[in-house]
């Protein structure tokens, strides 16, 4: 009846109880937030963003409290004790940093769109499955929810001559 939650960037990797094993995302992460407690805190805000998708809500900060030094279960430093916070931004006009999540069975293999993601009935068409809806991905008992803040660029960028050249692409084109 546990799940492993963690997310990279502010040192939070820690076990939530869920009362029937498996949930939601959602109730993973508020599953989180009601049991922080001595030692650890952990915290997130979320809210619509997409103007084109006015009902779609999702996580936009993540936050975790540490009142003694925290471990990196990545590289094995120490970190002090402090307030570890990450939120979603649109640096300029250059790129995007938004939330992403992934969830994985008790074994540690990946669930994809196919295994526990079921299709979202208010967008037959297909898409992303929002957040707070209640046809939502599914973490299952045992299994982890790893969240990640990535950059994505807004535009394509122009590639220095060295870089074509190492890569292979200062051919011609076609």
């Amino acid at each position: 009846m546990s799940i492993k939650l963690r997310v990279v960037g502010i040192l939070y990797n820690n076990i939530v109880t869920l009362p029937g094993g498996s949930g939601t995302v959602k109730q993973v992460l508020d599953a989180a937030r009601a049991q922080t407690g001595p030692g650890l805190y952990f915290g997130y805000m979320a809210s619509a963003t997409n103007p084109a998708q006015p009902g779609a809500i999702s996580v936009t900060a993540i936050a975790a409290r540490y009142t003694k030094p925290v471990k990196s279960v990545t590289s094995g430093k120490i970190y002090p004790a402090g307030l570890y916070y990450l939120a979603e931004s649109s640096a300029g006009n250059s790129q995007l940093s938004i939330w992403q999540y992934y969830i994985f069975d008790s074994q540690g293999r990946v669930i994809g769109p196919n295994d526990s993601y079921p299709s979202d009935p208010t967008n037959p068409g297909g898409g992303k499955i929002t957040f707070f809806n209640a046809a939502t991905a599914i973490v299952p008992d045992g299994g982890s929810l790893v969240w990640r803040l990535v950059a994505i660029p807004t535009q394509p960028r122009a590639v220095p001559d060295v870089i074509l050249n190492r890569m292979g692409l200062d051919q011609p084109a076609d």
